[in-house]
């Protein structure tokens, strides 16, 4: 879920307030390992010439796969084809990116098109991972599935919201003037290159200085913190080696 954007500093506390208005306590999710993942859907191989290489990462068991040589065209029904595959790996909702434009338009012209996760109750699954990416170059296209398999849930309650957000007021209240915050809520996916055992709730937090000129360089960096807590697992677990601001786990 995503509200007005960018927020000042001082709007901070009542973004995270209002977002979790009327939200009941979201699971924590179990993900499959990689180990125990069955083989790669076969209609994904049902492209022209069988041309498409398909394999499951070794770090996260999330599928990759590529053609060799000139790139065929691909067709609604190959894009199909990904999206089956993704809803076999999990059972979401996957949206095209708006952004994008259209997926054919998007492949000629940009040659990448990707499609974002939703979660049950249309949470979003946000971070590197959760989506369907197509990338069309000269020489072949590539199609990242960064879906993991969900197998159980873990009860978890919201952390005390002020835990999350004051220590961001204070990190960054040397900048309180100029800072600009895209704040997400939604489930936490890593990348295809991590592996990830448990599917959070996770608030995201971009702060950015824009600069202007004869000022300091612009800047930006990232904040990721679990947005509820579960008795069963660590409070940071599985959201890799993102960076906190290390308030209290409450």
């Amino acid at each position: 879920m995503k509200h007005k954007c960018p927020l000042r500093l001082s709007e901070l506390p009542d973004w995270v307030h209002d977002a979790v208005t009327d939200l009941e306590d979201l699971p924590i999710f179990r993900l499959v390992s990689p180990n125990n993942l069955p083989p790669v859907d076969a209609k994904i191989a049902n492209f022209p010439n069988n041309e498409l290489i398909v394999n499951r990462h070794p770090d996260s068991g999330t599928i990759e796969a590529w053609t060799r040589g000139s790139p065929p065209t691909i067709s609604p029904d190959h894009v199909q084809a990904f999206l089956v595959a993704a809803g076999h790996e999990d059972s979401r909702q996957y949206l095209l990116d708006s952004d994008l434009g259209p997926p054919g338009q998007a492949l000629s012209e940009r040659g990448f098109v990707s499609w974002r996760s939703q979660i049950e109750a249309g949470t979003p699954v946000i971070g590197p991972g959760g989506k369907v990416s197509i990338f069309r170059t000269t020489t072949s296209i590539l199609v990242d599935i960064t879906v993991r398999k969900r197998s159980g849930t873990l009860p978890s309650k919201w952390r005390a919201l002020g835990t999350i957000y004051e220590p961001c007021l204070e990190e960054f209240n040397p900048w309180r003037d100029e800072i600009e915050i895209e704040a997400l809520l939604g489930y936490f996916e890593l990348s295809k290159y991590e592996p990830q055992f448990y599917l959070r709730p996770a608030f995201v937090f971009i702060f950015s200085v824009p600069g202007s000129a004869g000022d300091a360089v612009p800047w930006q960096t990232v904040r990721v913190e679990p947005a509820t807590l579960s008795q069963e697992i660590f409070p940071r677990e599985g959201l890799g080696q993102w960076h906190s601001t290390g308030g209290p786990y409450e």
